[in-house]
């Protein structure tokens, strides 16, 4: 298991990627988190996809720490992807929650506010 965790934050477009991509290759281990959306392409492997029905069964198995809906899709972050990992993309609310129940010991936090001339720029 691992204990210390980074957790990145911010708005679309604002390099959150391109940071946890730095990262991995300073050899941190990402965790990803399972969600209902369609794969956006091949390329497309920033996520665990699965179907909405295996979504909702893993949610009533309590297989989730935290989950969040957002444009009709939902999100997830497993139990197991938390320990076995050090680094995680999440939103406001994920944070949140794992506040809520204990998890957010020895995490680092690292929000990533570019401004809205840069976002509408990226975006």
């Amino acid at each position: 298991m691992i204990e210390n965790k980074i957790i990145i934050v911010g708005p679309a477009g604002s390099g959150k990627n391109f940071l946890a991509n730095r990262m991995v290759e300073k050899n941190f281990k990402m965790g990803l988190l399972h969600t209902s959306r369609p794969r956006r392409g091949q390329n497309d492997n920033d996520y665990h996809f699965i179907t909405d029905r295996e979504f909702d069964l893993m949610n009533r198995e309590d297989r989730f720490l935290t989950y969040k809906s957002f444009n009709n899709w939902q999100y997830g972050l497993t139990l197991n992807e938390w320990q076995n990992n050090n680094l995680f993309i999440l939103a406001p609310d994920n944070i949140k929650d794992l506040k809520k129940i204990g998890h957010l010991n020895n995490s680092f936090v690292i929000y990533i506010n570019p401004g809205v001339h840069i976002l509408h720029h990226r975006l």
